[in-house]
This record gives structure tokens, C-alpha cells and sequence, in this order.
């Protein structure tokens, strides 16, 4: 979920529960904290890439990261203990209610970190929810225009109401998304991916092939259970382990440039991990990119590797590429 989502959250709730003014920021930055990592931004879309989502957006990120922004809180007024308690609780339901929107993302996180890698995504949502963002906007003027505590706990009430409606909404949408898809369900892994409106979802069924994957790739209205669009990308080799020189087959070039930890990083946070190999003369050039992103025009993000035969590496870029 997008940063002014989670902020506009956190000043509704505080308005709602009559907090004190720098309670109530304390509240806010608690509930936009683990978005700091974003500062990764100004090194490059590719250092975000990696950095984003990161420990910030883990259990252990967000307790330690609301215990230092209870801390100094404290610093800063001296509160009593139970005043702390209470300051410090607020800050972990703040960072807790980012996690958890945003694990309804497409975009995983690995939330147990550093216990473990694993990474969860619910894909219910897309990464900015238009019917969100206005709901809890349209939340936020009434309350400054409220005149009452009353009035303003009744709009909170009834934004969140309309919230967990939107998010059920989508649910329903993503299962009629999915069987919309004309495939046997139990022979094939099916992905769903839902986009900014809430009737549009991609699904991408999943097929082993020849030690990488076929994606055929979906384009559904929900609404009216119809396929609008359907995209195939072959990616074989996409599974091939790492390997040491000579690299004298797609496959083996594929696994070598698996080595670099860049290479390491974009299939991790890839969607749907696909890659391309060409030889010219004695240099191969490995092409990773998502195959999810492709689907709008012909352009992605990805990591461009040019590997000697001896397993020199010559030249790595990322960014975008046709």
C-alpha cells in the first residue's frame, strides 16, 4: 500500500481515539516507518528493488522500530510508565497495520526475517488501491471538518466498514478472476495479480518446460468472467543450477550468471522470473526480467549480464530493456 494511504490511516485513527497531538503523531510516523527504507531510492531503482520491503517490513523490524519511536517519545515528555505502555502499544498496532496491508500486496516480504527467508504475499490488492485511498481520504476531510467527537468516531466507524467491504470486494474478485481462466486448476499453478481496478486481474498459469517455465499470462474482467487478453512467454533454463566454466550452453551461462548477487536479488523479488541467453562469438549476454511486468508494452526492468566463456563477467546494467 502506497505511503499516503498508511499516513492518512494512522491520522484517522488518532483523531478517532482523541489522542493527544504528539501522540498522535507518534502514531502516524509508526504508521509509515517501515516505509523509511525507501530512502534506497536515491542510490537507484535497483537498490530499492532490493532494500524495499526489507527488515523494515519485518515482525522484528516493526517491534524494534516502535520501541524507538515510543522511546523518543518518552525522551521527549517524560510520560508515566503507564503512559508509555499505552504510547508504545499504539506504535506496534500502527506498524502492525502497515505490514499488514501491505502483505495484501502482490509484493512479498519475508516478515519473519531473520528467522527466515521465506516471503508471503496475499496479492488482493494492487500496490495503490484507488477505492482505499478515497475511502480513507474522504475520512480524513470529514473528521477536520467534524465538530464533535462523535461525529468524527461515526465517520472512522463507518471508513473502516467500507474498507473491509473493499477488501472482501477484491477477494471475491481475485477467486472469480481465477476460475475464469479456462485450465485444470489441479495440473497447473495458477498466479493471480490484481491491477489498479478492482474488476481487471492478470493470472499467469504456471507450467513446468524444460527446466524453467511456460507462462501463459491472462488478462480477466472479473466482473463479467472474461478473458480479454492472453500473453505465452517461454523461459526455459530459468531453474538451472550455478555452475563453473566453460560456459558452453545456455544452461550452463544461465547458472553461472545465478552467481551474482544482484542476479540473486531480482529473482527473488520477481513475480514471474524469466531470462534470455544469446552467444555472440565468445560472449554470452544474459537478459533476467519479469515476465509479469512485460505485459505493459514490451518493457521491464531487469539485469543484463555479458559473460566470456571463461566465466569473466564483462558487464553487468540493469534498468529498462525491449
Amino acid at each position: 500500500m502506497d505511503f499516503f494511504s498508511h499516513a492518512l490511516l494512522g491520522f484517522v485513527l488518532g483523531r478517532a481515539l482523541q489522542l493527544d497531538k504528539k501522540v498522535r503523531y507518534a502514531l502516524i510516523i509508526s504508521c509509515v516507518f517501515p516505509d523509511f527504507d525507501s530512502v534506497s531510492l536515491l542510490a537507484g531503482w535497483e537498490v530499492f528493488s532490493v532494500a524495499h520491503r526489507g527488515p523494515t517490513h519485518s515482525f522484528l523490524g516493526l517491534i524494534l522500530g516502535s520501541v524507538v519511536i515510543a522511546g523518543v517519545y518518552a525522551v521527549i515528555e517524560r510520560p508515566s510508565l503507564k503512559e508509555y505502555r499505552f504510547v508504545l502499544l499504539l506504535c506496534l498496532a500502527g506498524s502492525f497495520s502497515h505490514i499488514f496491508l501491505d502483505i495484501l500486496t502482490p509484493w512479498s516480504m519475508a516478515v519473519w526475517w531473520p528467522f527466515s527467508s521465506v516471503r508471503i504475499a496475499y496479492n488482493v490488492t494492487f500496490f495503490f488501491d484507488p477505492l482505499f485511498f478515497g475511502i480513507i481520504l474522504l475520512a480524513s476531510v470529514g473528521i477536520i471538518l467534524a465538530k464533535n467527537s462523535k461525529k468524527i468516531q461515526m465517520i472512522t466507524v463507518c471508513a473502516l466498514l467500507l474498507i473491509g467491504l473493499n477488501f472482501s470486494f477484491r477477494y471475491y474478485e481475485m477467486g472469480s478472476a481465477v476460475d475464469t481462466v479456462p485450465v485444470d486448476h489441479t495440473l497447473s499453478e495458477v498466479i493471480p495479480f490484481p491491477t489498479v481496478r478492482p474488476d481487471k486481474w492478470l493470472v499467469s498459469v504456471v507450467i513446468p518446460f524444460n527446466n524453467g517455465f511456460i507462462y501463459d499470462i491472462y488478462g480477466v474482467d472479473s466482473l463479467s468472467s472474461t478473458v480479454l487478453t492472453k500473453k505465452t512467454v517461454e523461459t526455459p533454463y530459468v531453474n538451472s543450477e550455478v555452475c563453473e566454466p566453460p560456459l558452453d550452453s545456455p544452461e550452463k551461462a544461465i547458472g553461472y550468471s545465478k552467481k551474482d548477487k544482484k542476479v540473486q536479488a531480482f529473482i527473488e523479488r520477481s513475480f514471474l522470473p524469466a531470462v534470455r541467453a544469446t552467444f555472440n562469438g565468445d560472449v554470452w549476454v544474459i537478459y533476467w526480467f519479469d515476465a509479469y511486468n512485460e505485459l505493459s508494452g514490451g518493457m521491464s526492468e531487469g539485469i543484463s549480464i555479458t559473460i566470456d566463456s571463461s566465466g569473466t563477467v564483462l558487464e553487468i546494467r540493469s534498468g529498462g530493456f525491449h
